[in-house]
């Protein structure tokens, strides 16, 4: 990412055979499967990182519950791994992929809207789903008041929250709702 913490080093002075010694993850933002709830995933922009792997390893394993995907995008060129998930969605009954971005754009004949706005027109109640949320810290924390407000707590909710450098300098994300991962 231009500008953050590791670029110039990625990108200007790491060579090729270079060793670099990587640890973690160590959170515990991962998929509960002992549940046989229907499943949200929330993901903004790059958050979709790590759901996408949830996702995978969820439909690898079976999960027959109600999977929903919920992906959000600034614009059109910002959504990725589009016709991956949708042909996720061909192969799975139980797989459902909405995207969306935050403007309408010419070309575009998906949802438009926030995450948490696109989720809040689909359900009005979210009692009974779990919910996983990624993204940066605004959409996460607009994603719980919604999931709240629709009735799911804190107990069904995980989280990650990214921060950009500006996050970093600022002390990101002020609302706080629920800081649990």
């Amino acid at each position: 990412m231009p500008g953050g913490l590791a670029s110039k080093y990625v990108f200007e002075d790491l060579k090729p055979k270079d060793k670099l010694k990587f640890a973690g993850p160590f959170g515990r933002f991962v998929l509960r499967k002992h549940f046989d709830n229907p499943i949200l995933f929330l993901a903004g922009g790059t958050g979709l990182a790590p759901i996408k792997s949830m996702i995978i390893d969820a439909l690898n394993s079976g999960l027959k519950q109600e999977i929903y995907l919920f992906h959000g995008s600034r614009s059109l060129k910002h959504v990725y791994d589009f016709e991956f998930f949708k042909e996720i969605e061909g192969k799975f009954a139980n797989f459902y992929y909405i995207p969306s971005i935050d403007n309408p754009e010419e070309g575009w004949t998906g949802e438009t809207g926030f995450v948490h706005e696109v989720v809040g027109k689909r359900f009005q109640k979210f009692e009974g789903f779990k919910a996983y949320v990624s993204g940066p810290p605004p959409m996460v924390d607009a994603c719980i008041k919604t999931l709240m407000k629709g009735r799911l707590f804190a107990e069904d909710i995980y989280i990650e929250r990214f921060f950009t450098e500006k996050d970093r300098i600022t002390g990101g994300s002020k609302v706080g709702i629920v800081s649990r991962i």
